[in-house]
């Protein structure tokens, strides 16, 4: 466990050795080496440890420097079981043959991959949440952007900030602008200066 505030490239390496793991799950799967239903147990468990440590690594750059513990676990997997209902329908396109080419009868794992790594870029949303948890509930936070490339969401997010920390519309990443997970955007603490992590390749 870090034992001073996460970087934003501790968070990058963190969030590539979730995706390969993701990514190596599936292929498992397109090569028939897993069935479904294992890789959605597998994949589910995995999920709510790394909604976890994002949590850990998000309230840490927020402040908190407690050790890691069942508060971060619980978070982890009360992330995890919010996106239940969007793991139903991604495995039931698994299993309907939504990405099996007609012509080939060949399984498309790019796009599966694409999808299945929208759930590794959420645990960003988690993080930015338990930054924003990390401070003073009153604290004044700016919701900046970091790209040309924005929502309507996020646009609005930015002209009305700044928010208390207890009154955020949403966190970036976590799913809840038109952007969804491919959100550019990150917090700051107006106070500190500090700011939450912003995508990965920012």
């Amino acid at each position: 466990m870090p034992k001073r505030i996460p970087t934003q490239h501790e968070y990058q390496r963190f969030h590539r050795a979730t995706d390969r793991r993701v990514r190596n799950m599936f292929h498992k799967w397109g090569n028939g080496a897993m069935e479904t239903e294992a890789l959605r147990e597998k994949f589910t468990t995995l999920l709510g440890d790394r909604h976890a440590f994002a949590g850990y690594l998000g309230r840490r750059r927020g402040g908190d420097g407690d050790p890691y513990d069942d508060h971060d676990t619980r978070f982890g997997q009360l992330a995890a079981e919010s996106q239940e209902p969007y793991l139903d329908a991604f495995f039931a396109d698994l299993e309907g043959g939504r990405y099996v080419d007609p012509a080939t009868g060949l399984v498309n794992m790019g796009r599966i991959y694409d999808r299945a790594g929208m759930y590794v870029d959420r645990m960003r949303g988690s993080a930015n949440e338990a930054f924003a948890g990390a401070l003073d509930p009153t604290d004044l936070v700016e919701w900046h952007q970091s790209s040309t490339e924005s929502c309507p969401d996020c646009d609005q997010h930015a002209t009305d900030s700044p928010f208390q920390a207890q009154d955020l519309p949403s966190y970036p990443g976590d799913g809840h602008t038109s952007c969804v997970t491919n959100c550019k955007c990150y917090l700051v603490h107006q106070v500190s200066g500090r700011r939450s992590f912003t995508d990965v390749g920012g």
